[in-house]
């Protein structure tokens, strides 16, 4: 059964009533997405301004490689949504390739020279290797950098020397003077000794002193 012109109408308004419901959703969703932008740029101009992190810089060619590889978007695109080209994008892939050829030579000349002595240092390194550091334009900070992203500085071992032993099979006395009020000077006296010198020219050092100049 053929529609009439008026059920033809009735449709096309509902149709129409449809889109227009569809498109105040839209509308709404876009301002949405636009406030929410502004927000996250707003917070990262405050961590850039606060901790002197060049956010944007250092994380755009990263931030572009996810946004292709999770909404199928080209590099074009994707790089106009920030205002650059794409030769942007390329660049700094040639750059961070630069990077890691210079730090795996890096690497390379590092372990060579503690193939020998494994706990030197990176001071001492960067004295050493000083002329190919400065063929790959590599400088004291820069190496530092290098070895740590490679887990290779050398932690330095704490030097001390143990002086009393407290765990030895001799009678311990008790604090005598634990609960004493010490209000005058020259009403207790304290002695101690310890160990100074080298074991070339070993010496001891006896010390006596009030209780009531240490407070």
């Amino acid at each position: 059964m053929a529609k009439t012109p008026e059920q033809k109408l009735m449709e096309l308004e509902q149709k129409v009533r449809l889109l227009e419901k569809q498109k105040k959703q839209l509308k709404h969703q876009i301002e949405r997405a636009g406030k929410k932008a502004i927000i996250f740029d707003v917070m990262i101009d405050i961590v850039e301004k606060e901790y002197n992190i060049p956010i944007r810089k250092k994380l755009l060619t990263r931030t572009v490689k996810q946004y292709k590889e999770h909404y199928q978007e080209s590099i074009t695109a994707a790089y106009r949504l920030f205002g650059y080209s794409r030769q942007v994008f390329y660049r700094a892939i040639k750059a961070e390739k630069t990077k890691q050829q210079c730090a795996r030579k890096v690497v390379s000349l590092v372990q060579e020279k503690r193939m020998t002595k494994p706990r030197l240092g990176t001071r001492k390194l960067y004295h050493l290797l000083q002329p190919e550091l400065q063929a790959l334009d590599v400088g004291r900070d820069k190496l530092f950098l290098i070895l740590k992203a490679n887990h290779m500085l050398i932690q330095p071992k704490k030097s001390y020397h143990i002086t009393t032993n407290s765990y030895h099979r001799f009678r311990k006395h008790k604090n005598l003077i634990a609960d004493l009020p010490i209000n005058r000077p020259e009403q207790l006296w304290m002695a101690d000794i310890t160990y100074v010198g080298t074991r070339e020219n070993p010496m001891s050092m006896g010390l006596v002193t009030m209780l009531s100049l240490r407070k």
